[in-house]
């Protein structure tokens, strides 16, 4: 038998205000003629508190200003996109991580049978590894309280000093996909993650896949983003129980909802 006394703990910590060491719950948390399994439920469902999820882009921002200058000046002009469960509201806790994508406007790939009209002289495995170097050395300068995980294939891992969060910084470029071409439509821009391990790049839809969750989840009234924070909370919460990592991401959750 689970025990839901612990499990709504749990959910009361991952939303926990540090300032004001209260948990930032819905209404329908304090109905007495709720049982604990309910209320564990109905409040797992529930999306973060808006102000929330605007100071963990707050808190990007902060990253974003101390990186833009001196990648401008190195000849890196870039644009700043998120990715993953904060833009989809469908995260979990109050000081959510946050997927921050530092997209190079110097050059894009183009899907076939696109030609380029300029075609570009320098190596993009390159640029986006200069780019991330210039990335960690800046922080490292600007904001020497954040610490920095730099292991990572993909992105650099940010944490610590006052972002209360970890923020992953992924370099990328654009991928003009011939959809883009056909409609203008934003959401069909691909990008292309560097793998710095591998020297390589990794095609991605982040822009798409947010659309298409935004558009299943209007389809059946805010349900479908209900149970993906549904599933998430449990898999957080085997986790804890378990001390261990179950081997399901975010995305495979996404995958097996929709």
């Amino acid at each position: 038998m689970k025990n839901y006394s612990k499990r709504i703990n749990n959910l009361r910590n991952r939303r926990m205000d540090t300032t004001f060491k209260k948990a930032i719950l819905s209404d329908s948390f304090s109905q007495t003629n709720y049982n604990e399994s309910i209320k564990y439920v109905l409040e797992s469902m529930e999306p973060v508190k808006a102000e929330y999820t605007k100071n963990t882009c707050s808190a990007c921002e902060r990253v974003q200003n101390a990186i833009k200058q001196k990648l401008d000046n190195s000849g890196y002009s870039v644009e700043f996109k998120y990715q993953g469960s904060v833009p989809l509201n469908t995260h979990i806790k109050l000081y959510s991580d946050m997927d921050q994508l530092v997209i190079t406007n110097r050059y894009e790939s183009l899907e076939r049978p696109q030609i380029p009209q300029y075609p570009y002289s320098g190596n993009p495995t390159d640029d986006l590894l200069r780019i991330r170097n210039i990335i960690v050395s800046t922080i490292s300068e600007k904001i020497p309280s954040i610490e920095i995980d730099n292991s990572g294939a993909k992105s650099i891992s940010l944490s610590g000093g006052t972002l209360n969060r970890n923020i992953d910084v992924i370099p990328a470029n654009w991928y003009r996909s011939n959809k883009y071409v056909e409609t203008n439509d934003q959401d069909y821009m691909r990008i292309q993650i560097l793998d710095k391990n591998k020297k390589n790049r990794i095609t991605n839809f982040p822009f798409m896949f947010i659309w298409w969750i935004n558009h299943k989840d209007s389809k059946v009234n805010g349900n479908l983003k209900k149970l993906i924070r549904f599933i998430k909370t449990l898999r957080a919460d085997f986790n804890e129980e378990n001390k261990e990592q179950i081997g399901i991401s975010s995305y495979d959750i996404f995958l097996i909802i929709i």
